[in-house]
């Protein structure tokens, strides 16, 4: 087996270093970039960042200094990166991330709901849409392989560019529309009523125990 070109060398090298970046990132800034990553609507408490910063800063740092010794820096000049992340990350001031509460008003609840439910409608949707482009991509697929003869060469790869790219787009239109349903909003505490991580919606939010489905902000309390 013939041993990776520089240039495929050099590719996999910037992509470790920039999965590294990310999380570097994470580790000088913990809270701010799990509210990003979970839209700014999952409670964190200090031991979990703190848990979290340790292990980014395993990765990151870690993962900083492997990639500069590969580069060919010496350990003690590719550490010094390492020692700068585990300096500023330890400078972040750690505090509880608590989400707003917002307003509870019967019209509220109704309108968090009727979102709910063109959320849920939606994704069903995207997946329809996904199954049709699927099918479609790969009819188109196996006909143009079948016609290369009666269609230019320039004309087989624009179309198989076209079906990729709506294939594509289905795709990414997938992934928006579940991200949206699963990170659906409590109408009475505000953060995500399926909890961090739980793949379906429970019978009442993780967080304050709203049952599901109730549209009273007098009950549930």
């Amino acid at each position: 087996m013939n041993p990776p070109s520089a240039t495929a060398k050099a590719m996999m090298e910037i992509a470790e270093l920039a999965v590294c970046g990310v999380w570097v990132w994470v580790a000088v800034c913990t809270a701010s970039s799990l509210g990003v990553l979970t839209g700014h609507a999952v409670p964190f408490a200090k031991r979990t960042i703190w848990l979290t910063k340790i292990l980014a800063l395993i990765v990151g740092a870690g993962g900083v200094m492997g990639a500069l010794s590969e580069i060919g820096l010496a350990w003690y000049f590719a550490a010094v990166p390492a020692v700068t992340v585990v300096f500023f990350a330890l400078r972040e001031k750690v505090e509880e991330v608590v989400i707003p509460r917002p307003p509870r008003t019967k019209a509220s609840y109704l309108q968090a709901w009727g979102n709910y439910r063109r959320l849920r409608r939606n994704v069903v949707y995207s997946y329809v849409w996904l199954a049709i482009g699927f099918a479609v991509t790969f009819a188109g697929t196996i006909l143009v392989s079948r016609s290369e003869k009666a269609l230019p060469e320039i004309a087989d790869k624009l179309l198989l560019a076209i079906l990729g790219m709506i294939f594509l787009a289905l795709f990414v239109n997938v992934y928006y529309w579940a991200w949206k349903f699963a990170y659906w909003l409590c109408p009475r505490c505000g953060c995500v009523f399926r909890g961090f991580m739980t793949p379906w919606l429970p019978k009442q939010c993780r967080y304050c125990g709203l049952p599901r489905w109730e549209e009273n902000p007098e009950r549930g309390s």
